[in-house]
């Protein structure tokens, strides 16, 4: 299926907002969309989602405030089976990497139930993107689903976390470091290279600064020849279930789809949500700004045009 792009003006969306169950309604919306099978929970504040397509790997969403700790967030986490909304096996992160109110997205405003938030979700049948949108402090991005990968064990699937408890405030995603080296932060993969190890963890691979807050570099439009330069983003395995990188390890293990990190200091001459083509790489493709604040930047490709390096 094509890579396509839903928001909260897309017709036919309900509102996403800190009220239990929320979250679970809009993914259950859109991810049929996308491809996906809701394949327990129908209703209600609990749901099981399944790529149409590729290592098909459940989704797990509670957007339950008694497991996450505040309204404004919900449960995720991946599985390899499931016998309902409220029962998974093999699970990634699991309890001890994340307990239920660490393993959580951002799917509303923090203490304001009745103000929707905005959001987007970019994907096809088998990965996407998650953006939700807090007013005090820009998106927050996470992820679930399969990677474009060199390796083919079958495992190449990963889900982002906040790996957090507490205040839902601030930008996850946004905010995190693209470490250059095997990292414990922030994902994890279904099973390491190995396809025997559970829930390893990963980080996101890149320079050593949040997307778009590289120093030493100019803002966005405002160095040479006034371009927004970019890198894809590789997603590394540190190879074990600990937090404790071992010779299993993977730098760029695989690459997250349409995204991409500005190698800019600061927004600069754009805004979030302005939009460019850039007819060297393809005539076709077509790029999204998203920015938080004080956090970081990303370039999302909206169009089907992105390729694996």
């Amino acid at each position: 299926m094509a890579w396509s792009v839903y928001d909260e003006t897309s017709p036919g969306m309900p509102n996403l907002l800190s009220v239990n169950g929320s979250g679970t309604t809009l993914l259950r919306t859109v991810l049929p969309l996308l491809g996906w099978a809701v394949e327990y929970g129908p209703t209600g504040n609990a749901a099981v989602f399944r790529a149409a397509a590729g290592n098909r790997h459940r989704l797990q969403v509670r957007h339950e405030s008694s497991l996450s700790g505040d309204a404004a967030l919900g449960m995720v986490r991946g599985a390899h089976t499931a016998t309902s909304a409220t029962a998974v096996g093999s699970p990634f992160p699991n309890a001890t990497q994340a307990p239920n109110n660490q393993a959580t997205w951002k799917f509303g405003i923090p203490g304001d139930p009745s103000t929707p938030a905005r959001w987007k979700i970019a994907g096809d049948d088998r990965f996407f993107h998650f953006f939700s949108h807090d007013p005090s402090y820009g998106w927050d991005w996470q992820y679930f689903g399969d990677v474009p990968s060199d390796y083919s064990t079958g495992y190449e699937t990963v889900c982002s976390s906040r790996y957090s408890s507490g205040s839902p405030y601030g930008s996850t995603g946004l905010g995190e470091t693209l470490y250059p080296y095997p990292q414990a932060m922030n994902l994890a993969w279904a099973r390491g290279i190995n396809g025997t190890t559970i829930s390893t963890y990963g980080c996101k691979d890149g320079r050593q600064h949040p997307p778009g807050r590289v120093g030493n570099t100019p803002a966005m439009r405002g160095g040479y020849q006034n371009r927004v330069m970019r890198e894809k983003i590789g997603v590394t395995c540190i190879g074990s279930s600990s937090t404790t990188p071992n010779v299993l390890g993977l730098i760029r293990r695989g690459w997250l789809p349409n995204v991409w990190a500005p190698i800019h200091s600061q927004i600069g001459g754009v805004s979030d949500g302005d939009t460019f083509t850039d007819s060297a790489y393809d005539p076709a493709a077509n790029f999204l700004v998203v920015d938080s604040p004080s956090y970081g930047s990303l370039i999302l490709e909206t169009t089907d045009t992105w390729v694996k390096p």
